[in-house]
């Protein structure tokens, strides 16, 4: 499904996570302890798996080359590893602004370097780190990240057509005639299938949001 949630975050019948799009706090506060420790293997396999897709996206969306964005996760991440000793949680929120400017700063130092090795080759100018829109776009994908994950846990609770059918009206976009039609449903199952899906979803969310679940 990957980044159609940008599309569904945007849409008209699209869905707006109650609470902001703040990926559990307390959540968070737990696996950064964990991962203080290098030999906790465990932990930076979960915090690779969670952080790894969203950040290799804004790389990508700041004009990288894959290879090169997953170059700039792993120096992220060995950021992070160093930045711990001196980091400490503030407020919501306070984490996810604390990664975009390691990334940032990660990915302005790709681009200062091609510019050095490469003084003929025109490069696309790094925007300062506080710029709004890479804020923005770093929030983006975010958001889209933590639908997904929740996307996911909804996918192994409900019917395959009823997940179908979400992903297709409410994703996507299209018709709900014509996704009734494809999927051999009435028209007014397609719309509770949706309002199903994007309830559960808001529901995970805010368990997230509160501490009760982890991102498993």
């Amino acid at each position: 499904m990957g980044l159609m949630y940008n599309a569904m975050i945007n849409s008209r019948n699209g869905f707006r996570p109650a609470g902001g799009c703040a990926v559990a706090e307390a959540t968070q506060s737990t696996l950064l302890q964990r991962i203080r420790d290098p030999s906790d293997h465990s932990a930076w396999r979960e915090f690779d798996r969670i952080y790894r897709p969203m950040m290799v996206q804004y790389a990508l969306a700041r004009g990288m080359q894959p290879a090169d964005a997953d170059d700039i996760v792993q120096q992220t991440n060995e950021g992070v590893l160093r930045g711990l000793t001196s980091y400490k949680h503030r407020q919501e929120g306070g984490f996810r602004a604390w990664l975009r400017l390691i990334i940032e700063r990660r990915v302005r130092d790709h681009f200062r370097r091609r510019r050095e090795t490469q003084a003929t080759t025109a490069v696309l100018e790094a925007q300062p780190s506080d710029d709004p829109p890479l804020t923005t776009l770093w929030d983006r994908q975010w958001c889209a990240e933590l639908l997904r994950i929740c996307a996911m846990h909804v996918r192994n609770e409900v019917a395959p057509h009823t997940f179908a059918a979400f992903c297709a009206h409410a994703i996507e976009g299209r018709p709900a005639d014509a996704v009734a039609s494809d999927l051999g449903m009435k028209l007014n199952q397609v719309y509770i299938a949706k309002h199903r899906v994007m309830r559960r979803i808001r529901e995970l969310i805010n368990e997230l949001s509160d501490g009760k679940r982890k991102l498993t």
